[in-house]
C-alpha cells in the first residue's frame, strides 16, 4: 500500500546509508545517546499495554494461508502473522472460501503453530484501486456501506468463535487519504464529522446512534468489534503523510518542530475518528523498500539514517501520547542494504536499524522504539516487488532469529492488567541447567482456562522441532531425557523449551552436556 506518489517530495539523499555498526570512541557513544535516544525518553507514551499482548515486544511477518510452513520450518518463534482481507463485495475475501472460511481456517492455522493471526480489513477501497475519489464514492453509497459493515459483521463473528487474541488493522490509508484531500484543499480544522458516509442511515442495528460521516465510521467499527469480537485487538492507521502538508515520508527530514506539528495533527484526527477507543495505533513506514522507490521512481526519500530513524521514532512518540494509545509497526519493508535492488530484493534500511547493537543486556534500538510507545512490528512490504523474506538469503531470518536467541524485549504489564491479565499468570522453571542425563522442566499456571491446547515444546539451535510434550495439568513437571520426538539422544549443546499455552508463549534456553 502506497500513498499519492504526486505528494512525494524529491529528497537528495544519498543511498549510501549511514552505518548501524558501534563505535570505538566513549565519547561518541555519550554524544549519540543525548542527541539521538534522550529526545525519545523524556517524552511520554499513551496508554496502557493491551491486556491480551504478549509481554514482550513482538515481531510477526506477512503471510497467507498457503505461506505458514515457511515461518513453522524457519526456526523462528515469531509472535505473529498477517494477510489482507480485502477484495469487496464480489468475490473479495468473504468469498474467497464459502462463508468466510479463508478468515476462520488462518486463524485456526494460526493458533496450531503459535501465532497471533492478524487481520488487515481493507474493503472501502473494494477491489478497484485505491485512492481518496474512489473511497468517497464508496462511503457516500448506502448499500456500499450496508453491505461493508454486514461484511465486517461475518469476520467479528468468526473471530468470537475463535476466541483467542487477533489483531485487526482498520483500513490502511484510509484515514490518511481522507485527511489528506480536506488539507489539499485548505481545510485545516482535522474534523472527520465534517466528511458525509453512510453509517446510521444504513439501517443496520449495530450502526445506530453513529453519525453519518467519517468520524461515524471509525467509531461504528470500533465498537462493532467489542460487542461482537472482545478479544479482537483493533486499530486505527496512522500515516506519516497523512498531515505532512506536501512532505510525504520527507516529514523525517524536516525539524523536530515539523514532525512533532504533524503527529498531534494526526493523532488529533484520528482520535476524532475514534482511535482512543481502539487497542492500539497502526504505524508504517511504507509499503515499497527505499531501493524499491530509488529503482523504479527516483526517489531517495526512504533511505533513512539515523536522523530520519530519530525523527520517524519522535513522530511515533507522540502520536501516542495524542492518541492515548499504544503503536504497532505494520507492513515494514525488510530489506537491507547490500540487496540488488531488483524485484522481491530491495534496499532497505528500517531492519538494520531495529535489529543494530542487538546484546543481551541491552538491545539500544528495540527499546528505542519501545520508549516511543511501540509494542511489536509486524514485517513485510505491501507490494509483490517488495523484498521478499523467503528470497532474501536468510537476512531477516537470522535477524530475528538472533532477537529470539537473545530473549525477546520483555515489558512488564501495568499495574491495571496485573489483576485481570491471568494468560501471564505463569511460572517456567529448568532445574539443573545445565544438564547431563534428565533435567525437569517446572511449571505453574495460575489460570485453568487457558489449557486446552498447551503443550512443550523444545528446539534445536537452528529452530527445528525435536520434543513435543502435552500439557494437561495446570502445576505439574516434565522429565526431558534428552531425546528426541523418536528416542533418539540429541548432540550436547543449547535447546529452546518453549511453554506453548492459548496465545501466550514462553521460551527459556537450556544446555545439554554429556
Amino acid at each position: 500500500m502506497m500513498p499519492i506518489i504526486k505528494k512525494k517530495r524529491m529528497c537528495s539523499y544519498s543511498a549510501t546509508t549511514q552505518s548501524f555498526h558501534s563505535f570505538s570512541n566513549s565519547r561518541i557513544w555519550i554524544f549519540i545517546f543525548i542527541v539521538i535516544f534522550l529526545p525519545t525518553i523524556i517524552f511520554s507514551f499513551g496508554g496502557d499495554i493491551p491486556v491480551r499482548w504478549p509481554n514482550h515486544f513482538i515481531i510477526g511477518l506477512v503471510n497467507t494461508r498457503t505461506e505458514v510452513g515457511w515461518m513453522d520450518s524457519s526456526g523462528v518463534p515469531w509472535d505473529a502473522r498477517y494477510c489482507y482481507l480485502c477484495g469487496g463485495f464480489t468475490g473479495g475475501w468473504a468469498q474467497w472460501l464459502p462463508n468466510g472460511d479463508y478468515a476462520r481456517l488462518y486463524m485456526e492455522e494460526s493458533r496450531n503453530s503459535g501465532y497471533i493471526p492478524a487481520f488487515t480489513y481493507y474493503q472501502i477501497p473494494g477491489d478497484e484501486g485505491e485512492s481518496y475519489s474512489l473511497d468517497s464514492t464508496h462511503i457516500n453509497d448506502s448499500t456500499y456501506m450496508c453491505q461493508y459493515f454486514q461484511d465486517y459483521k461475518l469476520l467479528l463473528d468468526l473471530i468470537a468463535v475463535f476466541d483467542s487474541t487477533v489483531i485487526i488493522v482498520l483500513e490502511p490509508d484510509f484515514w490518511g487519504y481522507m485527511q489528506q484531500h480536506a488539507r489539499e484543499h485548505g481545510d485545516t480544522t482535522d474534523n472527520p464529522s465534517s466528511v458525509f458516509a453512510y453509517v446510521d442511515s444504513t439501517g443496520l442495528p449495530y450502526c445506530q446512534g453513529f453519525e453519518n460521516s467519517l468520524a461515524g465510521i471509525g467509531r461504528c467499527l470500533i465498537n462493532m468489534t467489542r460487542t461482537f469480537a472482545p478479544k479482537a485487538l483493533v486499530g486505527l492507521h496512522a500515516n506519516l503523510w497523512s498531515a505532512a502538508m506536501g512532505t510525504d515520508s520527507g516529514l523525517v527530514y524536516s525539524p523536530d518542530s515539523v514532525v512533532i506539528k504533524a503527529a498531534e495533527k494526526t493523532g488529533i484526527y484520528l482520535k476524532r475518528c475514534g482511535a482512543d477507543s481502539g487497542d492500539i495505533v497502526i504505524v508504517e513506514k511504507n509499503g515499497l523498500d527505499a531501493g524499491g522507490w530509488w529503482a523504479i521512481y527516483s526517489v531517495h526519500c526512504f533511505y533513512w539514517g539515523d536522523e530520519e530513524m530519530r525523527h520517524y521514532v519522535l513522530w511515533v512518540n507522540k502520536l501516542t501520547d495524542i492518541i492515548g494509545k499504544r503503536a504497532c509497526g505494520w507492513q515494514i519493508p525488510i530489506g537491507h542494504i547490500e540487496l540488488p535492488n531488483v524485484d522481491s530484493l530491495y534496499e532497505d534500511t528500517f531492519a538494520e536499524y531495529f535489529f543494530a547493537h542487538m546484546v543481551d543486556s541491552f538491545p539500544y534500538h528495540i527499546k528505542d522504539f519501545y520508549n516511543a510507545g511501540c509494542i511489536g512490528i509486524l514485517y513485510g512490504g505491501g507490494t509483490v516487488l517488495s523484498t521478499n523474506y523467503r528470497v532474501d538469503g536468510g537476512w531477516f531470518r537470522e535477524r530475528a532469529y538472533e532477537y529470539y536467541t537473545y530473549g525477546p524485549y520483555m515489558f512488564q504489564p501495568s499495574v491495571e492488567e496485573k489483576p485481570v491479565s491471568k494468560v501471564r499468570s505463569i511460572e517456567l522453571e529448568i532445574r539443573p541447567n545445565p544438564f547431563i542425563k534428565s533435567t525437569i522442566i517446572s511449571y505453574q499456571i495460575q489460570d485453568r482456562s487457558i489449557m486446552l491446547g498447551a503443550k512443550c515444546l523444545i528446539y534445536n539451535l537452528s529452530g527445528r522441532l525435536m520434543r513435543v510434550f502435552p500439557i494437561s495439568q495446570p502445576v505439574n513437571s516434565i522429565t526431558w531425557d534428552g531425546k528426541d520426538s523418536q528416542g533418539r539422544d540429541l548432540p550436547n549443546g543449547m535447546y529452546f523449551c518453549r511453554l506453548q499455552i492459548k496465545d501466550f508463549n514462553q521460551t527459556t534456553k537450556v544446555i545439554l552436556i554429556k
